[in-house]
């Protein structure tokens, strides 16, 4: 059984686009990373983001790595909307001057800080299979 794996192109300047955004004036954006124990006793280390381009600086992301991304809107009646997905890096894949981050995605936070750690890391032919993934991801992108 392949995993399906998520990429997120990261430009040379590790800038990386493609996440939940919210445009709203009273909408929050964030990319984090979770760290800590587990879910209940997390720390988040927030990545900046350039609003001009919607782009999070993604430099500091190592595989093993869970994320959490949300983009939250609430009303003028106090109804919170919001989309949030987490992940955790598989691995960061460099083609040329652009690198590739492979998530695996997940329902929950306290599912992507169970699966971070170098012991979930991929072996030698889950890397083949995301290198399949991430050409299929290209060939897709380019169109």
């Amino acid at each position: 059984m392949t995993q399906e794996y998520t990429f997120k192109r990261v430009e040379s300047d590790g800038m990386s686009g493609g996440w939940p955004y919210c445009a709203h004036k009273r909408g929050s954006n964030w990319l984090c990373i979770a760290t800590g124990k587990n879910a209940a006793n997390v720390q988040r280390v927030r990545c900046t983001i350039d609003k001009a381009s919607r782009e999070y600086d993604v430099s500091n992301v190592s595989p093993g790595d869970a994320l959490e991304c949300g983009a939250e809107y609430t009303t003028s009646g106090g109804r919170n909307d919001h989309d949030r997905r987490y992940y955790s890096v598989a691995a960061i894949i460099k083609r040329g001057s652009v690198s590739y981050l492979a998530l695996r995605e997940h329902g929950t936070l306290a599912q992507a800080m169970r699966s971070r750690g170098t012991e979930h890391l991929p072996d030698a032919a889950e890397l083949a299979n995301i290198d399949v993934q991430l050409d299929a991801f290209i060939a897709n992108e380019d169109e």
